[in-house]
């Protein structure tokens, strides 16, 4: 081996070192960098989420029904009008005596 051969072998060798360190540095750096930037994707979508969340509440909220009250007690007003006897399958004037006999003229069945 030459001199020359030997003194770029002897600087060589630390230069090469160095370099491959400095490579497993940036190596690191990067996957780093990854987890870093993945977290905070994993944090932006679930802040997303949870706004999404909040803004469905906030509406089915705005959008809930309410009952109609003054409705309510207009339609009770005006059914107790029309009477105790009726119902909504009779009507006001209730059942007649000839549907109550089964077409004969008494209640017990006798003629």
């Amino acid at each position: 081996m030459s001199s020359t051969t030997a003194v770029a072998t002897l600087l060589g060798g630390p230069l090469v070192g160095g370099v491959v360190h400095q490579g497993e540095q940036q190596k690191e750096a990067a996957k780093k960098a990854e987890r870093s930037q993945a977290t905070a994707q994993r944090l932006a979508t679930s802040r997303a989420a949870a706004e999404l969340r909040t803004q469905d509440q906030e509406r089915r909220r705005l959008n809930r029904r309410k009952p109609n009250v003054a409705g309510l007690l207009a339609e009770e007003r005006r059914s107790s009008l029309t009477g105790a006897g009726a119902t909504t399958l009779t009507g006001a004037s209730g059942v007649g005596r000839e549907r109550l006999t089964l077409g004969r003229s008494s209640l017990l069945g006798t003629s």
